[in-house]
């Protein structure tokens, strides 16, 4: 699974993105209604997406690879993360990733470096742009 966020100076909503793969249909991108940095929606995408495939009735246990660019949340999730990063989008993670039946792998990507993060990066740029008329 790969997520993203997409957040422009000029507008207040972020939009976030799940891509699960070509023609998936679990595949998602929209602008979430609360006022939060793109860390925080970095976080939410990636809660979201989780949440998405426990619910996919079609999910058979198999091992879960999230990547992403927002390289804090993926070592905070990977490593544990100190009491300033402890904040509730990242606890909210944390027990979502912990309901799949095998740890839940959040792999750093870097930007631009992999067709699945690109992806995922213009699902929430069009999100953003779709819902503010651009």
């Amino acid at each position: 699974i790969y997520t993203d966020a997409s957040f422009n100076n000029k507008f207040i909503l972020p939009a976030i993105s799940g891509y699960y793969g070509p023609n998936h249909p679990l595949n998602f991108a929209h602008t979430i209604y609360c006022e939060i940095g793109s860390a925080g929606a970095e976080v939410i995408a990636a809660r979201l997406a989780l949440s998405r495939l426990l619910d996919y009735k079609h999910y058979n246990n198999e091992h879960v690879v999230l990547k992403s660019d927002y390289n804090t949340m993926v070592n905070a999730m990977n490593n544990g993360f100190k009491d300033k990063q402890c904040n509730g989008e990242f606890l909210k993670l944390r027990k979502i990733a912990e309901k799949f039946p095998t740890q839940v792998l959040f792999q750093y990507v870097p930007r631009n470096s992999d067709q699945g993060i690109r992806k995922a990066d213009a699902m929430a740029k069009r999100a953003l742009k779709d819902y503010y008329g651009e």
